[in-house]
């Protein structure tokens, strides 16, 4: 939860952001989601709720950290042991990817798997063992994507006191002890996945009926913005209820209106959820946005 004040303001304002990793449970996702209701009631339903998924994290969420790393394994992997232990061998990812709107690179860095195929000669990889950190440089490699992987590697270095070798292989070079570390007994790894929606989809979530559904929104083909994309306007929302926009080439943002009955209001993040599972962008940003308070740009 981050708490501020808005300059000029004398109460405070709250987000909200609940995290998701991609080999969690149902169950932990279930149960995030439900604390952070609980919370949000508790601040008197003031905050911003946010939905944030691994590798598809809001750039507000990003800024609240100087870097973000994605490890392997589950809640026993983040204690920290006093005696010394065998460092099992890990691989990192390193991509640059253009932010939306901007000139600027940013740069994806995620654990993956150690097979030989998950080597791409576009990127960047750092694999930590026992005895060597190797930096692995493709061919077709950008500078923002070598620096932040050099940077990681100095981070690693500094993790393990110093006392560790660090080597640095450029591609097509074949280091047989770098290579030895891989196999093909790890899964390929999934690419990263930058698709949008092509189009608006409007939702509603009702319990007007005595049952909560999540229904469609469709407005006359001669009321739709060029291109067959539906336009978000007030018109199409309804303050006794709660509805998921899922923006084309944007967030998605689940709205509350002012009416809206509890039941929608704390069932939303389940609703969007699996609307959001078989959509062509399943991992995106989700944000609650409360009647009145819209943020710019959200109306077309």
């Amino acid at each position: 939860m981050n708490t501020y004040k808005n300059e000029g303001e004398e109460d405070f304002e709250y987000d909200i952001h609940f995290w998701i990793g991609n080999e969690s449970t149902q169950d932990e996702y279930g149960t995030a989601a439900y604390k952070t209701v609980e919370l949000d009631t508790l601040l008197e339903d003031k905050p911003v709720q946010h939905r944030e998924v691994m590798e598809n994290e809001s750039e507000q969420f990003k800024g609240y950290f100087s870097s973000l790393t994605y490890l392997k394994g589950g809640v026993a992997s983040g204690f920290k042991h006093v005696e010394k232990k065998e460092i099992a061998p890990r691989l990192f990812h390193f991509k640059s990817n253009k932010k939306q709107g901007s000139r600027k690179k940013e740069i994806k860095m995620r654990q993956i798997g150690l097979n030989w195929k998950n080597l791409d000669s576009g990127d960047v990889y750092i694999l930590e063992t026992q005895d060597v950190i190797y930096q692995w440089n493709g061919i077709g490699s950008d500078q923002t994507e070598r620096y932040s992987a050099g940077q990681y590697v100095l981070q690693l270095r500094e993790e393990r006191l110093g006392k560790i070798k660090c080597e640095v292989i450029e591609d097509p070079d074949i280091d047989e002890v770098f290579m030895s570390f891989f196999s093909d007994a790890d899964p390929v790894d999934e690419k990263f996945s930058t698709s949008e929606n092509d189009t608006h989809v409007i939702k509603r979530l009702t319990d007007a009926s005595g049952e909560l559904k999540l229904v469609d929104v469709t407005v006359p083909d001669d009321k739709h913005a060029p291109g067959n994309t539906i336009k978000v306007s007030k018109t199409l929302l309804d303050s006794n209820d709660v509805f998921i926009v899922d923006k084309r080439n944007g967030a998605c943002y689940v709205w509350f209106g002012k009416n809206a009955s509890p039941g929608e209001r704390k069932n939303w993040s389940i609703h969007a959820h699996n609307y959001l599972k078989d959509c062509s962008n399943p991992l995106k940003h989700v944000q609650t946005v409360k009647e009145g308070s819209e943020p710019e740009g959200f109306f077309d």
